[in-house]
Order: C-alpha cells, then sequence, then structure tokens
C-alpha cells in the first residue's frame, strides 16, 4: 500500500539531504518580498527613477546615488541603505534570515500585486471637496470625516447610508470636519451625503480588515524602526496600506501622527499624497 512505501526521515539529514535542505530554506528566503517604504535623492530601478512605496523584486536591484537613502521592509525588519549603493533581494537575504509569525503576516501583504490607483477626487461644482475619506475609495474603517471648500466652510450635515440596510447609519455636522463617532462600520457601499452632494464608498471585509490591521501591527517594534526617523516610521505604515490600495487610510494615519507632532517631513509626506490623490493642486 502507499503506506508501506513511506519513508520516516531521520532526526537529523543525512550528507545527502543538507544541501537539498539548504537549497530549500534559500528558495524561501529568496521569495520574501522586500518593499522600499521610503525613497530620498536619486533613486533607480531599471535605469528609471522610482519612488516609494514600492516592491522589489526578484532580479531587480535599486541603485542608489551618492547622497540617496532608502528605508526597506524585509523580514520583519525595517532597514536603511544610503548611496552611493546597489540594493537587491539576495543582498538583503544576506543580511536578514528572519522567520516566524510577524514576518508572515506582513509578507502576505506585501506578496500582493501593487494596487492599481484609482482615478484621483475631483472638485465638485459646489464648490466643495471630500478630503477623507477619498471619493469612491475602499476604507479599512471610517475616522474623521473632512472636506475644503473655496473659502470658509459653512456648518454642513453629514450622514452616511448602507446601501445594504438600506437606512442612514449616521448623521453628524461639522465646518470642515467632523469625528466619525459612530459604530464601526460593516462590511459593505456606502453612501455619504455632504451639503447636497454624494460621495461613494466601501468598506472592506472582515477578512481584509483582519489582513491588513495585523500586518499594521505587526509594524510595532520591528527591528532597526527605532533608528529610523519620524517620518520614516510613519512611512512603514502608510506604505504598506498605500500598496494594498488603502490610501485614505493611509491619509488617516498621518493625520493622526501630525495630532501628536509637528514634523515637516511628515508635512510633507501628506501633502505629496494628497496631490497624488487629487486632493491637492499638482
Amino acid at each position: 500500500s502507499d503506506l508501506c512505501s513511506w519513508r520516516v526521515l531521520p532526526a537529523f539529514p543525512t550528507l545527502l539531504e543538507i544541501p537539498v535542505l539548504l537549497a530549500i530554506v534559500a528558495t524561501s528566503l529568496a521569495a520574501q518580498p522586500a518593499m522600499m517604504t521610503t525613497a530620498k535623492g536619486s533613486v533607480q530601478l531599471d535605469g528609471q527613477s522610482v519612488a516609494a512605496p514600492l516592491v522589489l523584486g526578484e532580479g531587480q536591484s535599486l541603485v542608489l546615488a551618492d547622497g540617496a537613502s532608502v528605508v526597506l521592509l524585509y523580514g520583519g525588519a525595517a532597514t536603511q541603505v544610503k548611496g552611493p549603493a546597489t540594493v537587491s533581494l539576495e543582498s538583503l537575504q544576506a543580511a536578514s534570515a528572519s522567520t516566524g509569525e510577524q514576518v508572515a503576516v506582513l509578507d502576505t501583504v506585501l506578496a500582493r500585486d501593487a494596487h492599481t490607483q484609482r482615478t484621483g477626487a475631483t472638485r465638485a461644482a459646489g464648490e466643495l471637496q471630500l478630503q477623507r475619506p477619498i471619493a469612491g475609495d475602499q476604507i479599512l474603517a471610517m475616522h474623521t470625516l473632512s472636506w475644503s471648500c473655496e473659502g470658509a466652510c459653512a456648518e454642513e450635515s453629514v450622514s452616511i447610508y448602507s446601501f445594504r440596510e438600506d437606512s442612514v447609519v449616521w448623521t453628524g455636522s461639522g465646518a470642515g470636519s467632523v469625528p466619525y463617532s459612530g459604530e464601526p462600520l460593516a462590511p459593505g457601499p456606502y453612501t455619504l451625503t455632504l451639503a447636497g452632494q454624494e460621495f461613494g464608498f466601501k468598506v472592506a471585509s472582515k477578512d481584509e480588515q483582519s489582513a491588513l490591521n495585523g500586518a499594521v501591527g505587526a509594524l510595532a517594534g520591528v527591528p532597526g524602526s527605532a533608528e529610523l526617523s519620524t517620518a520614516d516610521q510613519a512611512a512603514l505604515e502608510t506604505g504598506l496600506l498605500l500598496h494594498a490600495g488603502y490610501r485614505s487610510d493611509a491619509l488617516w494615519s498621518l493625520d493622526a501622527r501630525l495630532a501628536t507632532e509637528t514634523d515637516p517631513d511628515l508635512q510633507a509626506a501628506r501633502a505629496a499624497l494628497e496631490t497624488q490623490a487629487g486632493l491637492a493642486p499638482q
């Protein structure tokens, strides 16, 4: 029978089995994704200038000019590299052989194909533009809602309608912003009504929320992060969220950090993301 044909491996590998095991381990490590979460100065990939966030694939190399620097998330650790230098998965693998649940949680998100960015937000004819959440976005959870106006924003009523419940599930009011004070929104499509204008958004599934929140949580205290600047530490989280396609959540993350500390690099990162999302002029 098939059971009789099984071979019980010894507790310790034989000399013939060691090369095979080493090859398996090397293949597993090489498959770990690496994400560039911060890029400063001239950083190129295949001769083209690149910006963060970016996932480094097998066989690819980042070339850093003199004075340039990058922060890479790999193997459950944050690594800062300063130019002139060339960085590849192979060089990162040689410097890190981390394993464990934390690495697996992060790699699950990093291994995704880069999310195709949705079109940028547009200013409605009513001179009001929704800033948080970004219109049309999928979000993990609702935080403070905010909008911009041409001139000072007047007090406006805000409501959130759930298509699945076929009812308004939350209302509030504010002049330019209002903290979300309702229960966590269930997964599914919604409409946000503000000053008579409607903006659609979607809340991610429970499984998706769990995966992303787990990955973000795994970033807390990753080796190497303590040596990074405040902005570079923040970029670990925003880079992960942006790669997964959660631009609104990335902006909320930066908002929360800037609410407790003033950092010019953080402010610049938020402004750049808002411009990329179509929330500010190019």
